[in-house]
């Protein structure tokens, strides 16, 4: 699970920096699977990078408080 958890991260930001949305839901969709799953103390520290931003599709944002909640 760490080994998995830069690589996520990392491919989330990048895609939501070139607003490529449909790479950022599939990631995000992955990461709440494995969060649902037990895996959500390897994402507590990354917390910040699941806070909605106010550009975002509303698809997005659901998953991303999701992932939060």
């Amino acid at each position: 699970m760490q080994r998995l958890q830069s690589p996520l991260i990392t491919l989330m930001t990048s895609a939501e920096t070139t607003e490529s949305y449909e790479i950022s839901f599939n990631v995000l969709t992955h990461i709440h699977l494995l969060v649902l799953r037990g895996g959500a103390l390897f994402f507590e520290n990354e917390y910040k990078q699941f806070f909605v931003k106010y550009d975002e599709p509303s698809y997005i944002k659901n998953v991303k408080l999701e992932i939060l909640g």
